[in-house]
């Protein structure tokens, strides 16, 4: 549905599925809309026209609303107790098979989904992709069972009698398998993805936009940025598949980021002029480097040439190819001010002492 700026309300795409809906619909930190039918189909539809972008069938009705964890996993129970783990792109990650039937919607928080079923038991699993030092340790009163599973997640099973209380410790296992894959994994709050970390139907963790995003340079030439929630561009152009904050160019230019934070406004980062030209690599054992670039007020010099322990340095305006400066003899680790250079682009030349031997590097002074 679209509300219009009349107040009124207009449909904005229509979906005909494979048979009825007795669930209520979740969707991703991407917008993309999952709903469950009577014949056990489970869809994903595009949001801004309706097409189902993938099905897939969990062998019987879904009376139970899904659930969306932080890491694009989505839960479905059927009424044949069958739960199943699925990510946004249809990679099946694990089942799990309880007693009954579930049909009462399942609760997803801290890492945890919590499943009930027709039979009375009510079932803990924990699934966090990023988890490895964990507690398997469970203690409860009544009739307990407990099982473990391949994948991620660990599953615990109480069931109990309304005079019977009792406690449980979350635990985890140290298994971890996201498509062979032990990178770590974002976490990516959902639009709506039910009782999703505060007790809320309407899904995400309560927004905290940012006021501003700033990149910084490291070490090791990589840019960072500082928020979790963001699109790289280069030139002004967004680069494919760029979200994560680090960020290591392989071109020279112009590089930013801007929020795609869903729920704020989108706020774009200062520009960073990265130069890909500060280290020239000789042979396998010998190199000149200079660094940083940008410089701010100081700049580092190191090289390893054979035959060679200094180097004279004389440094060029691009903007007009007057000289600038010039410094004799410097030896590698040495360190040199630049603090009294405007800001512009300069062309940094070392030449051996026998001037058979010359490196330019392109520099920007911030």
């Amino acid at each position: 549905m679209k509300f219009n700026k009349s107040t009124s309300i207009s449909p904005n795409i229509y979906v005909t599925l494979s048979s009825s809906i007795q669930t209520s619909p979740v969707i991703d930190a991407d917008s993309n809309i999952y709903v469950g039918t009577e014949k056990g189909d489970f869809y994903k539809i595009d949001r801004s026209n309706g097409t189902t972008i993938w099905s897939y069938n969990v062998g019987a009705a879904i009376h139970s609303t899904p659930n969306i964890s932080e890491y694009g996993t989505i839960y479905v129970a059927n009424m044949k107790g069958l739960v199943t783990a699925i990510t946004t792109d249809k990679r099946v990650l694990w089942k799990y098979q309880d007693v009954a039937a579930i049909s009462a919607n399942s609760l997803y928080i801290n890492n945890m989904l919590y499943v009930a079923s027709e039979k009375g038991t009510f079932t803990g699993i924990y699934d966090n992709p990023n988890s490895v030092n964990v507690n398997t340790s469970i203690t409860g009163l009544g009739n307990s069972q407990q099982s473990n599973f391949g994948s991620l997640a660990s599953f615990n099973n109480i069931r109990f009698t309304p005079l019977l209380d009792y406690y449980s410790n979350i635990y985890k296992t140290t298994k971890i398998d996201v498509a062979n894959s032990t990178s770590t994994i974002v976490a990516k709050q959902p639009v709506w993805g039910t009782f999703q970390g505060d007790y809320r139907r309407t899904g995400s963790l309560s927004i905290v936009c940012p006021s501003s995003i700033s990149i910084i340079k490291d070490s090791t030439g990589n840019l960072i940025a500082n928020n979790p929630y963001i699109q790289w561009y280069k030139d002004g152009t967004a680069i494919t598949n760029a979200g994560a904050p680090t960020y290591k160019p392989s071109l020279a230019g112009s590089y930013s980021v801007k929020n795609n934070q869903i729920g704020c406004n989108s706020i774009a980062s200062n520009s960073y002029y990265y130069i890909v030209t500060d280290v020239i690599n000789i042979s396998s054992d010998e190199y000149v480097k200079v660094n940083p670039n940008p410089i701010s007020n100081n700049v580092n010099f190191d090289f390893k040439v054979k035959g060679h322990q200094r180097f004279n340095l004389d440094i060029y305006s691009v903007s007009n190819g007057d000289k600038i400066a010039s410094k004799q003899n410097i030896y590698s680790g040495e360190q040199i001010s630049v603090g009294s250079l405007s800001s512009g682009v300069y062309l940094f030349r070392l030449t051996s002492m026998d001037n058979k031997l010359s490196y330019q590097f392109k520099m920007i002074k911030l």
